[in-house]
């Protein structure tokens, strides 16, 4: 599924649980746009639509307070309320950055032992958190954006590193750390370090980002039959690659000159797993 961006900036998203068994919808529709199927008919719609506006700019309501008695080691989850029987169950992922509808429920009267809360209660852990595969489609959906955004956001970082030859130049292309650096060189040449982790999550950016990005800095069609313009000489400055879990390389093209300036972003070329091209040619 295709989640929403809040207006707070974080990510808004369904679990396939939440989505097939408590919303009703068919399991076809696990990858289906999220404000798409908002925007259809019945009450799983209908709490969709709830979701998307009342968890918008609010993360952690202040007006609800937080589940009690769930399932032993469930982290803090908020009701959400949609009339006087609708309720669903929200949880507000920090590493990621986004909160997950991850229970409904639409026969809810309260003081009713059956009620909406007792159904929530009944639920295990591993049903209420997001699955591998929730995740993985969360990764994929944040990695397609990523992409896009290589076109309207490097641009600006390439004018401003040449503009400042020979000072590094760091930013985000998407929700990827970068960095660049441009040289006084004729022709000059281009060194890029990209980090192997979206800010904030830890998750790695896949190799079809990576080609994306490459292709827009250095105009160059490459892909993963392609030697990629890796760089073996510049030096890992662990101080600076400690606090990013692990670099995926440092890039440089035309090819490099004798002495090349030091990126403080810059990771080893053997942690991308992409193959490196054969400079003794």
């Amino acid at each position: 599924m295709s989640g929403a961006i809040a207006g707070g900036g974080w990510d808004l998203r369904v679990t396939e649980r939440c989505l097939t068994e408590d919303l009703a919808f068919d399991p076809s529709q696990a990858s289906a746009d999220l404000s798409t199927l908002a925007a259809g008919a019945g009450l799983g719609a209908a709490l969709l639509r709830a979701f998307l506006d009342k968890r918008d700019t609010v993360r952690e309501p202040d007006d609800e307070g937080v589940m009690e008695r769930m399932a032993g080691g469930t982290p803090a989850m908020f009701p959400l309320r949609r009339g006087k029987r609708q309720r669903g169950l929200t949880w507000y992922d920090k590493r990621s950055e986004t909160i997950w509808l991850v229970a409904a429920h639409h026969a809810h009267d309260s003081g009713d032992p059956d009620d909406s809360y007792a159904y929530f209660r009944s639920l295990r852990r591993d049903q209420l958190l997001p699955s591998r595969a929730d995740m993985t489609r969360l990764r994929e959906d944040r990695a397609d954006r990523a992409t896009e955004a290589v076109w309207d956001e490097v641009p600006a970082l390439m004018r401003q590193a040449a503009q400042t030859r020979g000072a590094e130049v760091s930013g985000h292309v998407g929700r990827v750390p970068i960095s660049m650096m441009m040289t006084d060189d004729r022709p000059p040449h281009l060194y890029l370090a990209v980090s192997r982790r979206l800010e904030p999550g830890g998750l790695e950016p896949p190799e079809p980002f990576l080609v994306a990005l490459l292709a827009k800095c250095y105009g160059h069609p490459y892909d993963a039959d392609n030697w990629l313009p890796y760089d073996r000489e510049m030096p890992v400055d662990r101080r600076h690659t400690s606090g990013q879990g692990g670099l995926r390389g440092a890039f440089v093209h035309p090819p490099a000159p004798a002495r090349p300036p030091p990126l403080a972003m810059t990771g080893s070329p053997r942690q991308s797993g992409l193959r490196q091209p054969d400079r003794t040619a």
